[in-house]
């Protein structure tokens, strides 16, 4: 059975596509008043109120599209370009990110999303190197030389995401308690410089050590066993 909705719809983004907004907005409006909007039809409601320069409405537009998919790639980063826009690099931020934290593989979006997709991306870029320039601006006169310090600024790069969290994951035994250290500083072993310095004659030593062959034996060794029922076939 044929929709009127269906024929509204089509006229609204053939209108979108001749750039003639207010034709598009009234088409897309009387999908909504019949109620039978899904979030493609808010959708080209926010483009065809941007088109107009009606921003509240096409916030409000994009909101309900939302509401319905929030995961809606176009609609998150339309409402992160209309928060830009106003100046809300903060929201604008969180908008972007979203989209490019839900994309799916750049290979499965449509060529004009991919490149929405890519400058969502280099918007993350930007506000996360504002960021982080202002934290480190801020925090300059904090950050004196020392191992408090270098944590300090670990932390930030962790905030603005240049570095990340390494948790250690040990394959077979893990023993609690021990320190979550990344890089351990040279500092902590200042009996470090003495063996080093000996390196030669620890290379003298182990050369000679090893001309004997059961000098060492393998960290890791199989054990063969005999089944108690075949003690032939061993």
């Amino acid at each position: 059975m044929h929709h009127p909705s269906s024929d509204a719809r089509a006229r609204g983004i053939e209108a979108l596509r001749k750039g003639d907004a207010r034709k598009a907005r009234e088409s897309f409006e009387r999908i909504v008043a019949a109620g039978q909007a899904d979030a493609s039809a808010y959708l080209g409601l926010a483009y065809a109120c941007a088109g107009l320069k009606d921003h509240p409405a096409a916030l409000a537009a994009l909101d309900r599209a939302l509401a319905l998919e929030p995961r809606n790639l176009r609609a998150l980063i339309m409402k992160a370009d209309h928060l830009a826009a106003a100046g809300d690099a903060r929201a604008a931020s969180a908008f972007y990110r979203a989209a490019v934290n839900t994309a799916p593989p750049a290979d499965q979006l449509p060529a004009d999303l991919r490149n929405e997709l890519a400058r969502a991306q280099a918007m993350c870029a930007r506000y996360s190197a504002q960021f982080e320039g202002f934290l480190r601006q801020r925090l300059a006169r904090g950050l004196a030389e020392g191992r408090s310090a270098g944590r300090f600024r670990d932390s930030l790069d962790i905030l603005t995401g240049s570095k990340r969290i390494y948790f250690q994951e040990p394959r077979q035994y893990f023993f609690p308690g021990l320190p979550q250290i990344q890089f351990y500083e040279r500092s902590d072993f200042p009996w470090l410089d003495k063996v080093e310095a000996a390196t030669a004659d620890i290379r003298a030593e182990l050369i000679e050590i090893l001309k004997q062959e059961s000098a060492f034996r393998p960290y890791v060794e199989g054990i063969r066993t005999c089944p108690k029922r075949m003690p032939k076939a061993c």
